[in-house]
């Protein structure tokens, strides 16, 4: 890790180890030149199904989006829309 010992996390300093996981998917339309993605991360708790479900406190997020591109007259340029 390149900033080690530089910089230091309280969950760091207390000794304990960080859990993140994260859920990742991804859809592509090769023929549109377009794809939509979404992502589900989480942190701080064991990965059980009743964990997922049922607890609500602990930090989590959520990221969608769709991105596509359109050719533009001049041949190999293209504009990309994200959201």
């Amino acid at each position: 890790m390149p900033l080690a010992g530089i910089v230091v996390s309280n969950t760091q300093k207390a000794g304990k180890k960080a859990v993140f996981g994260s859920l990742y998917a991804r859809y592509v339309f090769p023929k549109d030149h377009a794809e939509f993605y979404l992502e589900y991360g989480r942190n701080d708790r064991a990965p059980t199904l009743i964990n997922i479900l049922a607890d609500e406190n602990y930090p989590r997020a959520f990221v969608g989006g769709f991105r596509k591109l359109f050719p533009l007259k001049k041949k190999g340029s293209w504009v990309e829309l994200a959201s």
